[in-house]
Formats: C-alpha cells, sequence, structure tokens
C-alpha cells in the first residue's frame, strides 16, 4: 500500500470531510432530506464513500432492501459521482485527490465497486461472513490465501 500518498496534515484533515458507508446501508444514506441539505450547504469539501459489494447481513442488497442504482440519486440530489475499483489503491487515490481539487461547489459522492472478502475463497462474496468471526484454522487458511496474492501481485511495489 502506498501510505506515503495518504498522509494529510492537519489542515489539510479540516479543509475536507469524508465520510464512508456501505452500500446496504444506502436507504438511511440517501435520504432525500439528508442529501438536498448538504448540497443547500455548499459543503463541497465534503466526499462520501459509498462501498458497494453488494451485500448485507441477511444477503443480497437486491433482495434485502435495494438502493436501486446510488449514483443516479446522488446525482439527482445535485452531488457529483465518480465511480471507482475499490481495491485499486492508485484508483482510490486519484479519485479522491480529483474530488479534493475540484471546484465545481458540489459535495461527491465515490461509489467504490468492491467484493466482500477479496482474496479469500470461502470468504468472497458469502453475506454469512459479514461480522462473523473465523475460526482459528479458518483464519490461518485465509491469511495464507490472502499471502500467497500479496507474493504473487498485489503487493509488489
Amino acid at each position: 500500500m502506498r501510505m506515503d500518498k495518504m498522509s494529510v496534515t492537519a489542515t489539510e484533515c479540516l479543509q475536507a470531510a469524508v465520510t464512508i458507508a456501505a452500500d446496504a446501508q444506502a436507504p438511511a444514506v440517501e435520504s432525500e432530506h439528508l442529501l438536498k441539505a448538504l448540497l443547500d450547504s455548499h459543503e463541497n469539501n465534503l466526499t462520501a464513500i459509498i462501498d458497494h459489494n453488494g451485500l448485507q447481513i441477511d444477503g443480497k442488497v437486491t433482495e434485502v432492501c435495494s438502493p436501486e442504482d446510488l449514483g443516479v440519486k446522488f446525482e439527482a440530489f445535485g452531488w457529483d459521482v465518480r465511480h471507482v475499483d475499490g481495491h485499486d489503491i492508485d484508483a482510490l487515490i486519484e479519485v479522491l485527490n480529483a474530488c479534493k481539487s475540484s471546484r465545481d461547489g458540489k459535495p461527491h459522492a465515490v461509489i467504490a465497486e468492491t467484493v466482500k472478502g477479496k482474496g479469500v475463497s470461502f470468504m468472497e462474496n458469502e453475506a454469512g461472513w459479514h461480522g462473523k468471526a473465523p475460526s482459528a484454522e479458518q483464519l490461518e487458511a485465509a491469511l495464507a490465501e490472502l499471502e500467497a496474492a500479496c507474493d504473487e501481485e498485489v503487493c509488489r511495489g
């Protein structure tokens, strides 16, 4: 991970506000009153990052409480919407820097497309792992898979 690109000063923290929510929390996040109030407050230093993995504790978001197309909803309330691969750190840094440098007067919604449990074969896209701790054996297997992936591609450079 490129931590050098992610460091910020205290002054920079005061210049930008970031909030993170999951797509399963979207019904609360997309409150018409909240989205409109934030736009009306001219808080163009606000960036909402939505973790869009399609799962929640009870199953697929589309089958439990679908927020439909979040990007369209945020855009309807005047937000600048950007989509990004939530597993690509460089792409995340790029989109967050673009939001930070934007002077269009709009708050920003970054929809980060992710896979719940990415990199662990028995956890990927499995809603049952939401809030569930693995056993000692499962933890060992998961860490082995992540370390192997790191050696192969993810953690190079």
